[in-house]
C-alpha cells in the first residue's frame, strides 16, 4: 500500500500566492538553472512568463507533466514527491529513488508515469495521477541493455522500449507480468502513445519514417504515415494532439514543424522563426513549446495548432 503524507514544495520565499490565479494558464516550465517553476499564464499569442517560484533545494530530479499541472521530484529521503500546484505534495513512500539513477517518462495526458531505475534495471508504473497516485506495477525490464526511447500508455498497461544506438535496432512492448515482445526491427528516435489509446507513433531516423502502431498490446500493426518525401529527414522529436488525430514532428536544424494525420492523407507544415529543440506539451489540444528557456532577451517559441490555421507564436523574453 502506498502511504501519502503532505510536504511543502516551495521554500519560505516562494508561496502558493505567487501562482497566477483566476485566468487561463498555458502551463508551467521547470527552470533547471534557477531550480524554480515558471508559470506561463495566458493563451497562445497572448501569454507571458510569470515570476519564478523557487523550489526547496532538497528536491532533485524535477520533471514536469504534460500540460504542466503537476511535477515529480525526489526528496532528501529518496522518496518520490508529487508536486501539485495547490502548494502541497503527497509523498509516495513505496519507492526509494536515487535522482541520478532514474528516468521519468510521462504518458500523453500525464495520468500515468514510467520510472526507469537504471541500476536496478526495473520499470515502475504509477497511475491515477495527479489526484490519486498509486503504484500500478513494477518489474524487471528483462532486457540486457538500457533502453533508448521509452513511452507509457495513459492507462499504464503498456510500455514501449526501444534499443539504444549501439544495439541492433528493435522496438519492444512490455506489459505487467510478461516478457518483452518485439514489435519491429526498427529503433525510434522518438516515440509516444496516442492519448487514451492502445496505439502509438514513432519516428525512425534511419529509415526517415513516421510510423503508427495500431493495437500495441494485441497483434500490433504498423503503418507509415510520412517519409522522406514528406520532409522526414532527421527527426528529433514528435508529439500527438490530445484528440489523437494528428502527430507533429521536428527535424534537427530545421525551422519547419511537420503535421501528419494519424489516419493518413498527407503532411502539411508550419514554419517558425526559430530552431525547435523539441515538442513539449502545453495545455490544450495541440499547443507545444518548441524552445527552451534561454535567458534575458531570448523569447520562448510555441506551436499553436489549436487555431484554424496552425501557427507559431512567441512568449516575450524575461526582462531580468
Amino acid at each position: 500500500m502506498i502511504l501519502l503524507a503532505l510536504y511543502m514544495v516551495c521554500s519560505a520565499t516562494a508561496s502558493r500566492a505567487q501562482l497566477p490565479l483566476g485566468g487561463p494558464m498555458m502551463g508551467v516550465i521547470y527552470d533547471s538553472g534557477k531550480h524554480a517553476l515558471v508559470p506561463v499564464p495566458g493563451t497562445p499569442g497572448a501569454s507571458s512568463l510569470a515570476a519564478s517560484i523557487e523550489l526547496d533545494p532538497r528536491l532533485q530530479g524535477v520533471s514536469i507533466s504534460p500540460g504542466g499541472d503537476y511535477g515529480l521530484a525526489v526528496d532528501e529521503l529518496a522518496r518520490l514527491v508529487l508536486m501539485r500546484l495547490d502548494g502541497h505534495a503527497p509523498i509516495i513512500d513505496a519507492l526509494q529513488l536515487d535522482p541520478s539513477d532514474i528516468r521519468i517518462v510521462f504518458s500523453p495526458t500525464g495520468s500515468s508515469v514510467l520510472i526507469h531505475l537504471r541500476n536496478e534495471k526495473e520499470i515502475c508504473i504509477l497511475s491515477g495521477l495527479p489526484q490519486q497516485p498509486r503504484l500500478l506495477w513494477r518489474q524487471a525490464q528483462d532486457l540486457p541493455f538500457d533502453p533508448g526511447q521509452l513511452a507509457v500508455s495513459d492507462n499504464g498497461a503498456a510500455v514501449l522500449f526501444g534499443t539504444p544506438v549501439e544495439e541492433p535496432a528493435a522496438l519492444f512492448v512490455i506489459t505487467a507480468g510478461n516478457w518483452p515482445q518485439q514489435i519491429v526491427q526498427q529503433s525510434p528516435v522518438a516515440i509516444e502513445f496516442l492519448p487514451k489509446r492502445d496505439d502509438a507513433v514513432f519516428a525512425d531516423a534511419l529509415n526517415r519514417q513516421l510510423v503508427v502502431i495500431e493495437n500495441v498490446t494485441n497483434s500490433p500493426q504498423l503503418r507509415v504515415i510520412a517519409d522522406e518525401r514528406d520532409g522526414m529527414v532527421s527527426p528529433i522529436a514528435i508529439a500527438t494532439s490530445q484528440d489523437g488525430t494528428r502527430v507533429f514532428a521536428v527535424n534537427k536544424g530545421s525551422e519547419t514543424i511537420l503535421i501528419a494525420s494519424i489516419g493518413g492523407g498527407g503532411v502539411t507544415s508550419v514554419s517558425c522563426a526559430c530552431l525547435p529543440t523539441g515538442l513539449h506539451r502545453f495545455q490544450g489540444n495541440a499547443v507545444f513549446r518548441l524552445t527552451d528557456l534561454a535567458g534575458k532577451g531570448i523569447p520562448l517559441w510555441v506551436l499553436d495548432a489549436n487555431s484554424a490555421e496552425p501557427r507559431t507564436v512567441f512568449i516575450p523574453a524575461p526582462t531580468q
